[in-house]
C-alpha cells in the first residue's frame, strides 16, 4: 500500500467513522479502522459489531493498493495535526502504517485486515435502506432517534413529530429490522 491523499479528505473521512469505533476495547481490532486502497480511492470502514459505517475519498496519487487496519483515533488525531492543505503520503511497511507530510514521518502499529469484522453484504435492495444525507439530517433535527438491539434482544425506537416535518421512524419487529420511514403522514395533525 502506497498512496497520497489530501489532508482535508482523510480528516473528513476519519471523522465520519469515529462515531462507530468501539470505545470499550472488548476486541482490539474494533478500535481500528479498515483502510482499503485501490487506483482511485481510499475506503475506510469502522464497526462496533452492531453498526458499521464506510466512507471513501479520492486519492491524489496512487502507487500501490492494499488493505490493513490502523488505530482510528490515533490516525485521526495525527492527520488533524498535520499542516493544512498538505498532501499526506501513506505507506504500509510490514505491520506499520507510515504517514509522511512535510518533514514529519510517523508510524502506527497495524493489525491484519483479515481479522476485521465486516458485515455481509445483502442482495441489491434486500434489507437496505437508502437515505439521502439531507433527509437523514432532517430526521435527526426533528428529534428522531433509533436504538439498535440491546442485550435483551428488544428494539427501542422514538420519533418526535414536529409541525411541518412529517417524518417518522418505524420499527419492523417482524423482520427484526429498524428502518427509517421518510414519508409524510398526511393524516396526522400538524403535518
Amino acid at each position: 500500500m502506497d498512496f497520497y491523499i489530501q489532508k482535508q479528505d482523510i480528516v473528513k473521512a476519519l471523522s465520519l467513522t469515529l462515531g462507530v469505533v468501539e470505545k470499550r476495547q472488548t476486541l482490539p481490532i474494533l478500535s481500528n479502522v479498515l483502510i482499503e486502497v485501490d487506483e482511485s480511492s481510499m475506503q475506510l470502514t469502522a464497526t462496533d459489531l452492531e453498526s458499521q459505517i464506510s466512507t471513501s475519498s479520492t486519492v491524489s496519487n496512487f502507487t500501490s493498493g492494499g488493505k490493513t487496519t490502523a488505530p482510528a483515533k490515533k490516525l485521526s488525531e495525527l492527520c488533524r495535526l498535520l499542516p493544512d492543505n498538505s498532501e499526506i503520503h501513506i505507506t504500509l511497511d510490514g505491520d506499520k502504517l507510515v504517514i509522511e507530510s512535510g518533514t514529519g514521518k510517523y508510524n502506527l502499529k497495524t493489525l491484519p485486515s483479515d481479522g476485521f469484522p465486516v458485515f455481509e453484504e445483502e442482495g441489491e435492495g434486500e434489507g437496505q435502506h437508502g437515505v439521502a444525507p439531507t433527509e437523514a439530517v432532517e430526521v435527526v433535527e426533528a428529534g428522531a432517534t433509533i436504538a439498535s438491539a440491546g442485550d435483551d434482544g428488544e428494539h427501542a425506537e422514538r420519533a418526535d413529530h414536529h409541525e411541518g416535518v412529517g417524518r417518522c421512524v418505524e420499527d419492523h419487529r417482524g423482520d427484526a429490522a429498524i428502518g427509517s420511514c421518510l414519508h409524510a403522514h398526511e393524516d396526522e395533525p400538524g403535518v
